[in-house]
C-alpha cells in the first residue's frame, strides 16, 4: 500500500516554512493595513531608511529577492510619493532609491504597528521559541547562501 502523499508532505521543511510564512505575513499585513502597507512594503521602506540611496539591485540583494519583485513592491510606494528613484550617476543602467519626507514619516508611523504584530506573534508562540525561531532562520539564511 502506498504511503499517504499528504503525510509525506507534512515532513517537507519547505512546505512548512511556506505555510508558516503565509500565516505570519497575514498577521503583519493586517497590522499594517490601516496605513495602506504590506509587510513587504514596510520592510523595503525600512531598508531604504537604513541605507538611503542604494540601488535597486543592492536593495534586492539585502532582502534576498529578485529585482523584479523589489520593483513590483516599490511601484505603489513610488506612485504614492513615498519613494523616489533616480538614475545612478556612475552607471546609467542602475536606479537608486530614497524615501521622500512622506515616506520617512509613514515608515516611522508604521513602526508601532509592526511592533504590535511582533508582540502578537511572540505572545502566540512564546518569547523563547520566538527567539529560537529567529536564530534558526538566521542560520538557514547564512548557511544556504548562493
Amino acid at each position: 500500500m502506498a504511503a499517504n502523499p499528504d503525510a509525506r508532505m507534512m515532513v517537507c521543511t519547505c512546505r512548512a516554512l511556506s505555510q508558516a510564512t503565509r500565516r505570519v505575513h497575514r498577521l503583519y499585513d493586517a497590522a499594517l493595513a490601516p496605513l495602506g502597507l504590506t509587510i513587504g512594503q514596510f520592510s523595503l521602506l525600512t531598508q531604504i531608511r537604513l541605507s538611503p540611496d542604494q540601488t535597486l539591485m543592492e536593495l534586492a540583494e539585502r532582502n534576498i529577492m529578485d529585482p523584479s519583485t523589489v520593483s513590483r513592491l516599490l511601484r505603489p510606494l513610488v506612485a504614492r510619493g513615498l519613494v523616489e528613484t533616480h538614475v545612478d550617476k556612475e552607471d546609467r543602467r542602475a536606479r537608486r532609491v530614497r524615501l521622500t519626507g512622506d515616506g520617512a514619516a509613514l515608515q516611522a508611523g508604521a513602526v508601532p504597528k509592526w511592533q504590535a504584530a511582533q508582540a502578537e506573534l511572540e505572545k502566540a508562540i512564546g518569547k523563547g521559541p520566538n527567539t529560537e525561531l529567529r536564530a534558526l532562520l538566521g542560520n538557514v539564511i547564512t548557511t544556504l547562501q548562493n
